[in-house]
């Protein structure tokens, strides 16, 4: 979210790949300091959540200058959210094992 991070140089009109990885890196860092937690703070998840979507939203925008654009950011919302989606239910299965 930060200048010089993936979401502002999104907001810029531009897409870095070198930032997305860092992004893509963070998640799986976060996913691996959370594993044996049972909450993650809040302003993290709300950025979980908002990033994909807000990427979702520049699609048309970006596939307006490039259809290889708009397909690029397409396929990296779908493969943050499989990060985020990787980190939020890895371990999950034990926990509700734990309630039976």
């Amino acid at each position: 979210m930060r200048p010089g991070g993936f979401a502002f140089s999104l907001r810029e009109n531009r897409i870095d790949e070198a930032a997305f990885g860092r992004l893509i890196d963070a998640v799986n860092a976060i996913a691996a300091e959370v594993r044996h937690r049972d909450s993650i703070d809040r302003p993290t998840v709300a950025c979980l959540f908002e990033l994909p979507w807000e990427m979702e939203n520049t699609v048309d925008h970006y596939a307006k200058q490039s259809p290889e654009l708009g397909a690029l950011v397409s396929r990296l919302a779908v493969r943050l959210r499989e990060s985020i989606n990787d980190l939020l239910w890895g371990g999950l299965e034990s926990h509700y094992e734990q309630l039976e």
